[in-house]
């Protein structure tokens, strides 16, 4: 069995590497298009991989975690960590989870294409300001400044699908 499984890999390792420069080049291509089309229809959902908190440092996270535009609403379901300088009285802590209007919305296009989203979105408990940065290959960085708590930022990927 374990022989099998070895011969399997090699031949998959094999495979990979017979790939051409034109033909990565064009699969690099179809991706960048992919990319963009998904910023420009103003329909995206990044997935998130990794949190960088100014307090705990960098932090995995599960892959149910996300950020979705549409249009001009925010879907935000983000973890947090961090300090928190008030609370609201009675009102239980959601952190970034969240959906609402995105107000004073600016998309730029950066150097190297990257393309940038900016906007503010309120949730009951504070006013957010976030920065998404949309790479050609498809990463995503999210930085995202509150009023009232800790700056946070977030690593993922577009979801092309």
């Amino acid at each position: 069995m374990k022989r099998i499984l070895l011969i399997s890999a090699a031949a998959l390792v094999m495979l990979t590497s017979c790939m051409t420069s034109a033909e990565r080049a064009q699969q690099q291509a179809y991706r960048q298009a992919q990319v963009e089309q998904a910023v420009n229809s103003g329909r995206l959902t990044i997935s998130i991989r990794s949190m960088h908190t100014q307090r705990y440092g960098t932090r995995q996270v599960t892959p149910d975690f996300h950020l979705t535009l549409r249009g001009d609403t925010v879907e935000s379901y983000l973890p947090y960590f961090g300090q928190a300088w008030t609370a609201g009285y009675g009102s239980q802590a959601q952190g970034l989870n969240f959906t609402t209007r995105m107000l004073d919305v600016r998309r730029t296009r950066q150097k190297h294409g990257v393309n940038r989203v900016e906007f503010y979105a309120k949730s009951q408990e504070d006013v957010y300001y976030y920065a998404v940065d949309i790479y050609p290959t498809g990463h995503a960085t999210i930085f995202v400044r509150a009023r009232e708590r800790d700056n946070i930022s977030f690593d993922g990927d577009v979801d092309l699908q």
